[in-house]
């Protein structure tokens, strides 16, 4: 994990309620259909309505070009932005209407790291995640942020393959 010490200072709630749950699970979401999949794969196999609450995270990239004209860097930044807590209503809203207490929370920077950072701070019971599919070698190639949860996270990580049709 990067000791960059902006890791953690974006987070913006997107939905939240006063629910106190008994149990967290995290969920993070991209937009996939595997992302999609974790989150209801989520919903059917862990929770009980009653006692749990599901926190969906996204991660959007920051605009880091040294190049680009401060105008543009912001215009990109409130794009992502938008499109993040659009993501996040979305997915809450579609929780919520299974009756799931649902928190939403927009996070900006590298994904890996963001989601190790607040993950601890929010010390759920599990985090499931998505699986893209990535072959051995795309895997090794272009990393895989579930394969990193994995790996640097002190809670069990639960990888949801969705099943071939």
């Amino acid at each position: 994990m990067s000791t960059d010490k902006t890791i953690g200072q974006t987070h913006e709630d997107v939905h939240h309620s006063s629910f106190t749950p008994e149990r967290v699970f995290v969920v993070p979401v991209d937009g996939s259909k595997d992302s999609e999949y974790a989150l209801q794969w989520t919903i059917d196999n862990l929770i009980d309505t009653a006692r749990d609450q599901i926190v969906i995270l996204n991660v959007r990239p920051q605009p880091l070009n040294p190049l680009a004209v401060a105008s543009m860097t912001q215009t990109l930044e409130e794009t992502n932005k938008a499109a993040s807590h659009k993501l996040l209503l979305d997915a809450a809203n579609a929780v919520q209407a299974q009756n799931v207490h649902v928190r939403a929370i927009a996070l900006q920077g590298d994904a890996r790291d963001e989601l190790v950072y607040k993950i601890e701070q929010i010390k759920p019971l599990m985090v499931v995640v998505g699986s893209r599919g990535l072959g051995q070698i795309s895997r090794a190639l272009l990393g895989s942020v579930s394969d990193y949860l994995v790996r640097h996270l002190q809670v069990p990580v639960l990888v949801a393959h969705k099943p071939k049709q």
